[in-house]
């Protein structure tokens, strides 16, 4: 089976379950009345907003919605997930809807870096940005899961000019759709590669090319998949770190919709415990049905100050 290497379950009303799923529809639709320009194209009932087009990815058909607000994802298959999501400034434009294939839609996207849609993002993002605040020189990151693009972009825009910012995606067809759709602007500092993720960790640990923090987002569906939880992935993670490197990735820690991820959760603690060290929590979204968090592990002690809060 091929792994996607995804921001992690994001949506208006993504792989997050239940109350969660249902408190950001109610967001989409107050700041849908706080715009007051709804397009009358799009559809109220439909939550997900209205199919822009559709792609070939790896793991089946990828399509893309926007809503009313300008809120974008993208879901595989027939799930009822997203797999990313993003918000865009400004009003859809029209040309988004004049063609059904995404390889020659128009929808260009000025994506929104203050308003990162989930906590997860906002966490990474956060902490990456506070390294660079703490640093007189510029830093490097690797960030393993591209999605949509938005947190690579949004430290892009938040930390200073010369800041290196390489992201990992497997499936080119993602790519396609972050910078088409999503917003996503790569330059010479903020590259794509379209990768397996673990070989490119390995790539990088032969060529000696280290970081000064490794963010992961990669699931499949509401799971980590084995090889982003996996000895080896964690230990080239620790390679590729410089002697003063974090690494933070984005975990679920249990949810009603598969019991499984509560097992999953303990079995990455203690491989991490034997990789990298004992890993420290923090808890981004806590509902009775679903608990995301997100696992940090720090290499050296300059970055533990960062993590102090969390005990």
């Amino acid at each position: 089976r091929v792994l996607k290497f995804h921001v992690a379950p994001r949506s208006g009303c993504s792989m997050h379950p239940g109350l969660l799923c249902l408190a950001i529809l109610l967001g989409e639709a107050a700041r849908s009345r706080r715009d007051g320009s709804l397009l009358a194209r799009l559809s109220a009932s439909d939550h997900r907003g209205k199919v822009v087009c559709t792609t070939k990815g790896l793991g089946g058909n990828l399509t893309v919605r926007v809503t009313e607000s300008n809120w974008r994802g993208v879901s595989s298959g027939d799930s009822q997930g997203t797999e990313t999501g993003v918000q865009c400034q400004g009003p859809v434009p029209e040309t988004c809807f004049q063609s059904e294939d995404c390889s020659t839609a128009s929808c260009p996207c000025d994506i929104d870096t203050s308003n990162l849609p989930f906590e997860g993002m906002r966490a990474m993002s956060d902490k990456a940005q506070e390294m660079c605040r703490s640093s007189p020189t510029p830093m490097s990151f690797l960030v393993i899961g591209l999605g949509g693009g938005a947190i690579s972009m949004s430290m892009s825009k938040g930390c200073p000019d010369g800041t290196r910012i390489d992201s990992v995606e497997l499936d080119p067809a993602m790519v396609e759709l972050a910078t088409k759709v999503f917003g996503f602007q790569a330059s010479e500092n903020n590259t794509v590669e379209v990768s397996d993720g673990l070989a490119a960790l390995q790539e990088r640990v032969g060529a000696r090319q280290l970081y000064d923090a490794v963010l992961v987002d990669c699931f499949d569906g509401d799971r980590v998949p084995l090889p982003c939880r996996s000895m080896e992935f964690l230990q080239a993670i620790k390679q590729s770190l410089r002697q003063e490197g974090l690494l933070a990735q984005n975990v679920w820690a249990r949810s009603t919709a598969d019991p499984i991820i509560a097992d999953d959760y303990l079995a990455l603690q203690s491989v991490y415990s034997a990789a990298i060290g004992r890993p420290l929590s923090e808890v981004v979204t806590d509902l009775p049905q679903s608990r995301e968090e997100i696992l940090y592990a720090v290499k050296g002690s300059k970055w533990r100050n960062l993590l102090a809060s969390l005990g």
